[in-house]
């Protein structure tokens, strides 16, 4: 069994399938958080896979982008809640 890099085309449809299935996340509590919680999940998806580009110009305008949806939620929120792509400790 020989290893070989994922083609773009692959790539693609990984996220493509990830999205698609985060738009599925079952809905314990249909408040107003709901769709709070769905781009919190997808931008930090986006965050990760940002890592993972090798252009830097793509990669810089992905991290800009992310930026600017953080400051969104950020403000939709209010001051009383702090958001980040930090991991909750425990």
């Amino acid at each position: 069994m020989s290893l070989r890099p994922a083609t773009l085309a692959e790539q693609l449809d990984t996220a493509r399938r990830g999205l698609e299935a985060i738009g599925r996340i079952p809905d314990p509590d249909p408040g107003p958080y709901r769709g709070f919680m769905v781009d919190a999940t997808i931008l930090a998806t986006i965050n990760e896979a940002t890592k993972h580009i090798t252009d830097a110009g793509v990669r810089k305008s992905l991290e800009s982008g992310v930026a600017a949806g953080l400051k969104s939620m950020q403000t939709k929120a209010g001051e009383d809640v702090s958001i980040s792509l930090e991991a909750p400790r425990g």
